[in-house]
């Protein structure tokens, strides 16, 4: 039924308001009884911690992939493909250009993100999902330090993790640093 022990007990509530019996045909709980809700709800429980239990085995596994600076999932950064042996970030030859030309127009022609879009939409660009270009996709571009090579997940932070498509002087003229510090 559920694998939250609150969304089971306020589903049951909700099922005894409406006086509708949940009866199982392959179970021994009925909740039209104490001991058939009390069984169902012990169930749930288990189910509960069962669902912590693999989120937790997940969520440490994907650390100790992010620590070593292997991939660990998700949509993959554009400018980037997945190398499946290796479980690493490589920069993808098409979309490389685009970004590194998004960095440029950003940091050495100062333009911004609605400016950029509007730039990359008139040359016949699209994301990797056939559309266009909006300033907030170019921001996530910007802003993420996996360009510079980096694995970022949790608290891990690996330089060097894969081939970076800018350098780090490049990013930090984003937020008035410098490569200095």
């Amino acid at each position: 039924f559920s694998r939250s022990l609150r969304d089971l007990t306020t589903l049951l509530d909700d099922l005894d308001e409406a006086e509708v019996v949940f009866r199982s045909a392959t179970e021994p709980f009925d909740t039209s009884t104490p001991v058939g809700r009390m069984l169902v709800q012990m169930l749930g429980v288990f189910a509960e911690f069962a669902r912590e239990t693999i989120i937790d085995r997940v969520i440490n596994g994907m650390e100790r992939k992010a620590a070593k600076g292997l991939w660990t999932g998700g949509a993959r950064p554009f400018g980037y493909r997945i190398d499946r042996a290796a479980d690493r970030l490589m920069p993808d030859p098409v979309e490389t250009g685009t970004v590194r030309q998004i960095f440029d127009l950003y940091t050495r022609d100062r333009r911004g993100t609605k400016a950029i879009a509007n730039l990359l939409n008139k040359q016949g660009l699209r994301t990797r999902a056939g559309k266009p270009w909006s300033p907030h996709t170019v921001e996530v571009i910007v802003t993420n330090r996996i360009y510079l090579g980096e694995k970022n997940f949790r608290d891990i932070s690996v330089p060097n993790a894969h081939q970076a498509i800018i350098g780090v002087e490049q990013f930090e003229l984003l937020f008035g640093g410098s490569s200095e510090h």
